[in-house]
């Protein structure tokens, strides 16, 4: 979190990358207030760019998305992207004069609006991973009772991969919806065992993705524990 002025105002905070070439892309996170765009990557450091550093700034198209191409004074070039590319527009627009187009570019939605489907999704993620797993063991030759325990070992390694890349996507998507998830409460999943109760206590929901998701959960742990 940066250190802001008394006359600074968040506009926009969350995941964001940097794109050095095609295939050199920096992930990392960001914070852009009406007068300066931070970005933090931990193989980049950290890059700030205030209003009078950027000479111009344009969005132009990335896949099935934009990116922003920022121009500073000195002849540097910065590409960003970001999952809430509103908020970001908002931001880049504040940065280079345009805060007519800016006021218009984005507007939180409300808590009531949000999509939970990948929440639901996510729910469920352990028992996809475990699906998938049983797949990969079937390819490789074998039933888990056949699995030494260094390859269980790996095995749920890579469960656990899957699983929390379900969370992630849902984390990436409340994101796209417009939501600063810092503001409201909504932590990124490091902790897979407690996302799913935090985004319902954010969104003022009941808690049944996060009791669904410990069943699955729990249900693949036993599955681990039978064949022990």
């Amino acid at each position: 979190m940066i250190q802001l002025q008394t006359d600074e105002k968040i506009l926009f905070e969350g995941d964001a990358s940097l794109l050095k070439s095609a295939l050199s892309i920096v992930q990392g996170s960001a914070v852009g207030t009406n007068q300066r765009f931070v970005f933090h990557g931990d193989k980049r450091g950290t890059i700030t760019l205030s209003q009078a550093d950027i000479s111009s700034a344009r969005e132009v198209k990335h896949g099935l998305g934009t990116k922003w191409a920022v121009q500073t004074q000195t002849g540097e070039t910065y590409q960003f992207l970001a999952a809430n590319a509103a908020a970001l527009r908002q931001v880049m627009l504040t940065l280079t004069g345009q805060e007519a187009s800016a006021q218009a570019a984005h507007k939180e939605p409300e808590l009531s609006a949000v999509r939970n489907w990948t929440a639901w999704l996510a729910a469920f993620g352990p028992t996809l991973a475990g699906f998938i797993a049983v797949l990969l063991m079937l390819i490789a030759g074998g039933l888990p009772t056949t699995w030494s325990l260094l390859g269980l070992i790996k095995l749920w390694v890579f469960k656990l991969a899957v699983i929390y890349t379900f969370l992630r996507i849902d984390y990436l998507k409340l994101q796209a919806q417009g939501y600063n998830l810092q503001k409201i409460g909504v932590p990124a999943p490091t902790n897979i065992f407690t996302y799913l109760f935090r985004r319902a206590k954010a969104f003022g929901h009941g808690k049944a993705y996060a009791v669904v998701w410990c069943a699955s959960f729990a249900e693949q742990v036993y599955s681990l524990l039978s064949v022990l």
